[in-house]
């Protein structure tokens, strides 16, 4: 590749910069390929040592190159992995404002696509290990400086999707910083963790809409907390007309019997179900659609 002398008139070891990094990202340079030697670099683009090392600095921070020493040695495109990846968000973000109100809209919107795509790819194995997260989480004295964060990452590798691993892990990170600051009880840990017990009883049971009901009202219950300790807006979905509450527990749910079509799935005979789990209200959030299932008389509406 030949590059060209950046613009005059503006920081050159920026247009340096944006002309590397922008021939990675569009595949012009690909992962391996030798950008150049530092004299060739200074040479191609009539700089100074000082102000193309300046660049190559900026472009090995941000992992797009790496520089090897040697005869063979030069500037050579790197593989940006995701850790190197999610450093540059984080750092790009801290000169952005980000919310607790974004946060917790995002996690709502994006965690129950997740568990969709989880369910169905769940293991035994998975699950006796989310049961190993949940111990750990069961208190702040046993699981390290933040509970409760392990869960939701876990749920995401299930999914085997490079993309939704990344952002939650970077959400992940946004949420694990705010609890640390403003060192939340074991109340509010204690709660977190039925939350994700529950869910993990509704994914044992393959019962997806179970599970996002349960993980929606830990994210809101999780957003809530941290927005009144920060005294900031929180995130409340409009027209919201269930909680956990509505839900049987899991301990009730097994005598559900399998809905119709549109409708979360059960298991048992209708007639089992002890009386508090007759009647079963969900509101379908993607339609905003309510459903409501009376086994008695078998109608739906």
């Amino acid at each position: 590749m030949i590059l060209k002398a950046p613009e005059r008139g503006k920081k050159i070891s920026d247009g340096i910069v944006r002309q590397i990094r922008d021939a990675v990202m569009s595949g012009e340079l690909k992962l391996g390929d030798k950008v150049g030697s530092e004299k060739d670099l200074m040479a191609q683009l009539g700089v100074s040592k000082s102000t193309l090392r300046e660049a190559l600095r900026v472009l090995e921070s941000m992992g797009i190159i790496e520089i090897r020493k040697g005869l063979s040695g030069g500037v050579f495109v790197a593989e940006v992995d995701m850790k190197t990846t999610l450093a540059g968000v984080l750092n790009f973000l801290n000169f952005q404002s980000v919310s607790i109100r974004d946060i917790t809209m995002v996690r709502y919107i994006l965690e129950p696509a997740i568990i969709r795509i989880a369910i169905p790819l769940v293991t035994e194995e998975d699950i006796g290990r989310i049961e190993e997260l949940l111990q750990s989480e069961s208190g702040p004295e046993t699981a390290g400086p933040i509970p409760g964060i392990g869960f939701h990452r876990y749920l995401a590798r299930i999914t085997h999707n490079p993309i939704l691993i990344l952002v939650m892990d970077f959400i992940d990170n946004l949420v694990a910083d705010i609890k640390l600051k403003e060192g939340l009880g074991s109340d509010f840990y204690a709660a977190v963790n039925a939350y994700h017990r529950r869910t993990l009883e509704c994914i044992r049971r393959r019962d997806a809409a179970g599970a996002i009901a349960v993980i929606q009202d830990d994210i809101l219950f999780v957003g809530r907390t941290m927005a009144d300790r920060l005294n900031r807006p929180g995130f409340e979905p409009e027209g919201l007309d269930r909680t956990v509450s509505d839900l049987p527990s899991p301990d009730r749910v097994d005598g559900l019997l399998t809905a119709p079509a549109g409708m979360p799935p059960g298991t048992g005979d209708p007639a089992q179900a002890p009386p508090a789990a007759q009647k079963l209200v969900l509101r379908h959030v993607a339609s905003g659609r309510l459903y409501v299932f009376d086994p008695n008389d078998g109608t739906k509406g």
